[in-house]
This record gives structure tokens, C-alpha cells and sequence, in this order.
């Protein structure tokens, strides 16, 4: 069993590497859970996923926007949707500027962090063909994996937040091209979108296929069905978006009544990874608990 979960992980990581989405890892990252840090009882787990809550935490405290670390070009979708409703044509054309200015290379940066972070932690946690002889030796390979299992669980809690912004993304510019359209704008719609030089406008196109079609079709709505038709093995990604949804509706009706409340959003982002962790947690005790009750039939 744990060659094939090792040749399960490796099979995803070449996926990762050949293919431009990471959903080949995130489809192998329930059994890698399994394996490492729910390999013994849910209680084992606990110290894992708080050391990934207070990691993830620096993570986005120290490098908030940074690709290479596993944030959306757009990482902001409350300041997204906020120029939005304001300013339509001002939203995409800051949008355009941060196409042309870097997008692409975010793009790889952040298959980067895929691979490093998702993929050959992924394998190694699920290799034991090689296991060290002695005792020295044993307990290095041990803290290495608990090092990598740690590291595995925040590169899971970038996918939930990068997955929120880029869908966030989608929905801004559908919702950008609807006002303007329906306000009559439709001619400085097309002078913001096509009116730079021949390669903007090339690279302004690829992103619109990839993030307005490839996306949702790929990305998007497969995502949002497997959460709803699996809910044990991805547990909490469809709450995590409707959480968001409603959040950021919240704050941008009360955005000058809660200024404090967002001056402190990293504190109720850090808890709301540890209510996601309790909730993995949950469902990973109400596996062993099913399997428990098969046992004594």
C-alpha cells in the first residue's frame, strides 16, 4: 500500500509539472493526510495542524502577495470588489496593468511552490522503501516528515486562499463587463481592454481564456461539485467559499463601521484557519469512527 501511494503522489506530481493546474495534487492530498498525519489516531494530528495555523500565518504575514509563496496575482478580493462597485472601468484597468506587469510570471512562480510544496512533499511523505537502519538515522527521517507533513498542510491552506481570490477574480471581471455594458460604457470597455500594443493585447488575451473559460470550466465548477458530492475527502471547501462570499458582502456594505474589524482582519483569517483545521479534524475522526463501527459488524 505504500508503494502505490507513493506512486499515486509521484504519478500526480509529473501531472503537476506537465499540465497548468494543480488539482492532480490537491486529488491525492486526503490520502496523504492519511498517511502521515492521521496515519495513527485524529488526536495525533492536533499539534500538526497548529503549528500549520501559526506557519500559514506568518506565511501570509511576512510575504502577503507573493506568488512564489502561493498568492493570486489579485490577493485582495475585498479591495477588488470595492474599486468595483465604484469604479468599474478604473477595476479593469488595474487589472490590465497587472496582467501585463507580471502575470505570467506568477503564474510559474506559483507552479514553483506546486511542485515544491505540494508535489515532492507529497511524495516524500508517502516513500518508505528507504527506511534508515539505525536509531539516529530513524528519528532524523521521522522529524524531516513531520517537518514536511507541516509544510504539506500550509501549502493546503494557500490552495483554499488562492482558490478564493482567483475565483473571486472571475466573478469581478464578469461583474465589471456587465455594469459597464449595461451602463453604455461598452466602447471605453474596449479601448481599456484592447487599446495597448500588440503584445498587451496578446498576453491580455491569453489571461482572459485561461481565467474566464479554462478556469471555470477546469477549475471552478469541478471544484465547487466535489465539494458538495464529497464532502468528507474535501471537507470545508464549498463553506470556505460561501463564508467568503458572505464576508465580503459584509464588508463592503459596513466597510467604515468595520474599520477595525478590518484593520484586524489577520487575526479572524487565523481563526478561521483554525475552524477549517477542527473541521478536517472532525472529518477525519468520523472516518475512523465509520471504520470502527464496520469492524464490529
Amino acid at each position: 500500500m505504500e508503494w502505490l501511494g507513493w506512486h499515486s503522489a509521484a504519478h500526480a506530481l509529473v501531472r503537476v509539472i506537465l499540465t497548468t493546474t494543480n488539482e492532480s495534487l490537491l486529488a491525492n492530498a486526503w490520502d496523504v493526510l492519511q498517511a502521515t498525519v492521521f496515519q495513527h489516531s485524529t488526536a495525533s494530528a492536533i499539534p500538526y495542524f497548529i503549528v500549520a495555523v501559526v506557519l500559514n500565518h506568518a506565511r501570509r504575514t511576512l510575504w502577503f502577495g507573493i506568488p512564489i509563496v502561493g498568492f493570486f496575482t489579485r490577493p485582495q478580493p475585498d479591495e477588488d470588489w470595492r474599486l468595483l462597485l465604484a469604479r468599474p472601468d478604473v477595476f479593469l484597468e488595474d487589472l490590465v496593468k497587472s496582467v501585463c506587469s507580471g502575470y505570467f510570471v506568477s503564474l510559474t512562480q506559483k507552479r514553483v511552490w506546486d511542485i515544491l510544496a505540494g508535489g515532492l512533499t507529497g511524495v516524500f511523505l508517502l516513500s518508505d522503501n528507504d527506511r534508515p537502519q539505525s536509531r539516529i538515522a530513524r528519528t532524523i527521517h521521522r522529524r524531516a516528515k513531520d517537518i514536511t507533513a507541516t509544510l504539506f498542510l500550509v501549502w493546503l491552506a494557500s490552495c483554499i486562499e488562492y482558490a478564493v481570490a482567483q475565483a473571486s477574480t472571475t466573478l469581478a471581471i464578469g461583474m465589471a463587463v456587465w455594469k459597464m455594458t449595461r451602463s453604455g460604457q461598452s466602447e471605453l470597455l474596449f479601448r481599456i481592454m484592447f487599446d495597448g500594443s500588440f503584445i498587451t493585447t496578446a498576453w491580455l488575451l491569453v489571461f482572459v481564456w485561461r481565467q474566464m473559460v479554462v478556469y471555470p470550466w477546469t477549475g471552478l465548477v469541478p471544484m465547487v461539485i466535489r465539494s458538495v458530492s464529497r464532502p468528507v475527502p474535501q471537507p470545508g471547501v464549498m463553506l470556505c467559499l460561501v463564508f467568503s462570499v458572505l464576508t465580503m458582502d459584509t464588508l463592503l456594505r459596513y466597510r467604515s463601521r468595520l474599520y477595525i474589524a478590518i484593520e484586524t482582519s489577520g487575526f479572524f483569517v487565523f481563526m478561521g484557519y483554525a475552524i477549517l483545521s477542527s473541521m478536517v479534524l472532525a472529518a477525519d475522526w468520523r472516518v475512523k469512527r465509520d471504520q470502527r463501527k464496520q469492524k464490529n459488524i
